[in-house]
């Protein structure tokens, strides 16, 4: 494996979680795009060509069609976790987007090109302060999607599906033929988004935390305003332990 395409471990994964949420309460719009990659492994010019029209609403699954040289379609199809479908009908309804719309935007609101989708990741790299061969590119998602997913027990099989492309160009044939992969995989995919989920909800709950006890200790000259850590120091821990950060901020607020 190339230097330039670090694999990420689902504690990374639950990192850039995080940090696509922080990025969106300052205005920065990227996590359709971050979690395609994150769940498809999807290549640059997959997630820059894909509409609206690629969703298939009833099934939860995103239907890939790509045009080779040859004239002929090469498809792809993957289910998509639950909680991000319920992220992408957001999207879509709050875009005002019709089927024949770009589904995937950059930070300036523009339709996303490769380019653009290498300085999507790139901010998360910034961020979370990864550098050199920490940072993550597009293209590792994708190594680390079937590197999760091997992890889980799926077969080689399974994990070649999900990497791969068919030539079948129907897709109710298409799902006859592969029901089991893509079911294996959605499951797979949603025990993942639970877990990545779950520890957005630990940091949230560290906040109010935080929040409670600083409201709660207003008035009082004998506590102190401030802990006694740098942000740097409390924002990653809020991310690799909240729970420890929880206790520091108790312990600390009812001295």
């Amino acid at each position: 494996m190339s230097h330039t395409a670090a694999q990420l471990e689902l504690d990374d994964l639950k990192l850039v979680y995080g940090e696509v949420e922080s990025l969106e309460k300052e205005g920065i719009y990227i996590g359709v795009p971050i979690k395609l990659l994150l769940f498809t492994g999807f290549r640059n010019h997959a997630i820059t060509k894909l509409k609206v029209e690629n969703i298939n609403w009833e099934e939860d699954l995103i239907v890939y069609n790509q045009k080779v040289r040859n004239s002929k379609n090469k498809m792809q199809v993957l289910p998509l976790p639950p909680k991000f479908m319920e992220e992408l009908r957001k999207h879509v309804s709050e875009r005002k987007l019709t089927d024949n719309d770009p589904l995937c935007y950059g930070i300036k609101g523009y339709p996303l090109k490769n380019k653009q989708l290498n300085a999507l990741v790139n901010k998360v790299n910034d961020y979370l302060n990864w550098n050199g061969e920490e940072r993550v590119t597009p293209h590792g998602f994708r190594y680390t999607i079937a590197s999760l997913l091997d992890e889980r027990g799926l077969s080689v099989e399974t994990i070649k599906y999900l990497l791969g492309h068919s030539s079948v160009t129907n897709v109710d044939l298409y799902l006859r033929r592969h029901k089991r992969k893509i079911q294996e995989i959605k499951e797979e995919l949603t025990k993942i988004e639970v877990e990545l989920e779950g520890s957005l909800n630990k940091d949230r709950e560290v906040i109010k935390s935080s929040d409670r006890a600083e409201v709660s200790n207003q008035g009082s000259n004998k506590l102190k305003t401030e802990l006694p850590y740098s942000e740097e120091f409390i924002l990653q821990l809020s991310k690799s332990n909240p729970e420890l950060l929880e206790k520091l901020m108790m312990d600390h607020y009812h001295k």
